[in-house]
């Protein structure tokens, strides 16, 4: 039986190769055919074991790798906070991935909050579909912060998270980029996620 611990250390492995070539090859065109590669790694390698939210948590390591944060006091200088709010099966993946991963060289904090009023500062913040009815409120709490939001319910997107996962008809993960966001953002986001996800405004 393959564990999850062997799982996890084969699907880092796949994303430390596409690094290394990503470092080595400056050229935009062949970065971008890099990424490409590896979500067609990645979906398959998840797929096949039935672990989409294992690849939802490695994106995230992806995003934050493509973007830059301003210098500023409201952020963790010490360490990389993901912040879930809401009850959702990505929280004990996130905790298990990141137990001993690095984003960006800084170790990285997993927390969850139930409450509007108990987000924090995280440099990312996953939303998830139990907070549904809150959305607006939540994007108001944070609005002018140097927060990315992520999530992966139907409309989120649209709404004004920034990133937010989606199924294809052909049964593959992707991602929706709010360009609207992006640009209303202090985040700076590499042209690479602007290229490869679907834009929607």
């Amino acid at each position: 039986m393959v564990t999850d611990s062997y799982m996890l250390s084969n699907f880092f492995k796949q994303l430390q190769l596409t690094d290394l070539l990503t470092t080595m090859v400056p050229n935009r065109l062949y970065n971008l055919i890099i990424f490409i590669t590896f979500f067609l790694i990645t979906t398959s390698f998840v797929y096949a074991q039935d672990r989409s939210q294992l690849m939802k948590a490695a994106f995230l390591s992806k995003f934050a790798q493509l973007s830059n944060w301003p210098k500023t006091d409201l952020l963790d200088q010490d360490k990389f906070v993901i912040t879930v709010i809401g009850d959702d099966p990505i929280f004990p993946i996130l905790k298990k991935i990141y137990k001993t991963k690095q984003v960006n060289n800084y170790p990285v904090q997993i927390t969850q909050t139930l409450t509007v009023c108990d987000i924090g500062n995280p440099h990312i913040l996953y939303v998830t579909k139990s907070m549904e009815s809150h959305l607006n409120n939540i994007l108001d709490k944070i609005s002018n912060k140097p927060i990315m939001t992520v999530s992966d319910t139907d409309g989120f997107g649209q709404k004004g998270i920034l990133f937010n996962f989606y199924i294809t008809n052909k049964g593959t993960l992707h991602f929706e980029l709010n360009t609207r966001i992006m640009k209303k953002s202090s985040l700076k986001i590499n042209l690479l996620l602007v290229e490869i996800a679907k834009i929607i405004h």
